[in-house]
């Protein structure tokens, strides 16, 4: 009578039985290792697969195990090595946007598209009409800032005039 063996697999499952020929057949595949638990049917307990004197060639012949994966140690660093990290980015960035992007839009046939200024201001912006243009952004931002940040501590929105999901899941509400 031939030999029966069965495993616990990687994942704590009881594989077989099976033949000699199968084991060293998931040996060469990888399934099985020399510290896989293997049990066979003439034998009472549960054993490493190494341990079996019918197998120690096959072992002997499988690629060792790979090594652990090793954790990237994380340095912290300061603020100098990060605003130098940041000026390489941003020089980076701008080596692509200036030198880069000229050749790929003109091989491409690609415009970057152009400045829509509002009516009225010419392309020759004075310092006061920049300036105007600045405080009208400011008051804006001003009026609309306290409604964002309710909006965002409430998750709903704060318009009279639009109905708005409630991002807690409370469903369709309208804002009075």
């Amino acid at each position: 009578m031939q030999a029966q063996y069965k495993i616990i697999g990687g994942d704590g499952r009881e594989y077989g039985p099976a033949t000699l020929e199968e084991i060293k057949g998931w040996i060469r595949d990888g399934r099985v290792a020399a510290v896989t638990q293997m049990w066979r049917n003439d034998l009472a307990t549960w054993s490493p697969a190494g341990t079996y004197p019918e197998l120690a060639e096959d072992f002997q012949t499988q690629p060792p195990p790979l090594p652990a994966r090793v954790q990237a140690q994380e340095i912290p660093v300061g603020f100098w090595a990060r605003l130098a990290a940041y000026i390489v980015d941003s020089l980076a960035i701008s080596l692509v946007l200036r030198i880069v992007w000229p050749i790929v839009s003109h091989f491409t046939g690609w415009k970057v598209p152009e400045l829509q200024l509002p009516a009225g201001i010419s392309p020759d912006v004075d310092y006061a009409t920049l300036m105007r243009l600045f405080s009208d952004y400011v008051k804006q931002m001003q009026a609309a800032l306290p409604v964002m940040i309710a909006s965002s501590i409430t998750g709903r929105c704060c318009s009279s005039s639009m109905t708005c999901r409630s991002t807690a899941g409370l469903g369709r509400l309208r804002a009075r």
